[in-house]
């Protein structure tokens, strides 16, 4: 089965028609004004023209990477698997898909969700609000739900202050730092966690946190930890100490199902 699905090429011509009088009234120099005046748009939005055209080129390369990866996906399906599709799924599911052509991680996710609606053997985990969830998920939200393990910690660095009870947060909230996961580096595990949270793909303890506390060793060693202990000593008189809030996050059944099918 081929999906087949029209570009559509957006016309970046601009024209611009002015009244009859107003034509009469510039004759005869209409002429050379419209030259002048043509000559400044092309020489001021040509760079535009070719980056309309750089853009329609990717959009092309980046649909035809997408049919390509449905495609693929529907191959590796066993004959005796393969199922006509849902209307109710593939139909909302292509027609979002067309505003995400430029995202990989995410194209691919509606790709995946595509292709497990013609096969018998995912369909127990489908549920129609896929779609939806796919088209709130950003990359990072996406390679961070790819690379979690099922458990884990979050942390967040506090500074508390005499009194005791206030605090200042030396880090962002629900901070998730797992050393053997270097790709987590560059991402900003706060948001996307929340919003992971947030879709009831995960769900997030703030009372509760892992048995194994060597978990959160990485937490003390922040540049935002050592500052914290800095302040301490070096104040005593405001402050009184710096701790690692510790907490942990769990991927829901929901999750797991989510996963199976678009991760």
């Amino acid at each position: 089965m081929y999906i087949k699905k029209k570009v559509s090429i957006v016309d970046f011509n601009i024209n611009l028609n002015l009244p009859e009088p107003i034509n009469k009234s510039l004759n005869p120099i209409a002429t050379a004004t419209g030259e002048t005046f043509s000559n400044i748009w092309n020489a001021c939005f040509a760079p535009v023209n070719l980056w309309a055209k750089k853009r329609i080129i990717k959009h092309e390369q980046d649909f035809l990477e997408f049919k390509q990866s449905v495609e693929t996906h529907y191959t590796n399906i066993p004959d005796e698997y393969k199922s006509e599709p849902n209307l109710s799924i593939i139909g909302p599911a292509l027609e979002a898909s067309k505003f995400y052509i430029e995202e990989k991680s995410i194209r691919e996710m509606f790709a995946k969700l595509i292709t497990a609606d013609m096969d018998t053997r995912k369909k127990s985990n489908l549920h129609h609000s896929f779609v939806e969830i796919i088209k709130q998920l950003s990359p990072h939200d996406a390679l961070l739900l790819s690379k979690l393990p099922k458990v884990g910690p979050i942390g967040e660095i506090r500074l508390y202050y005499k009194d005791e009870a206030t605090y200042s947060l030396q880090t962002k909230e629900d901070l998730i730092i797992i050393p053997d996961i270097p790709d987590l580096i560059n991402i900003d595990t706060s948001i996307a966690i929340n919003n992971l949270n947030r879709l009831g793909l995960v769900q997030i303890d703030h009372i509760m946190s892992l048995v194994d506390q060597n978990c959160y060793t990485p937490y003390e060693n922040l540049i935002e930890f050592k500052k914290g202990l800095l302040l301490v000593e070096s104040h005593p008189e405001l402050y009184t100490k710096v701790e690692v809030y510790k907490g942990m996050y769990s991927i829901t059944p929901f999750g797991d199902a989510f996963k199976s099918i678009c991760i």
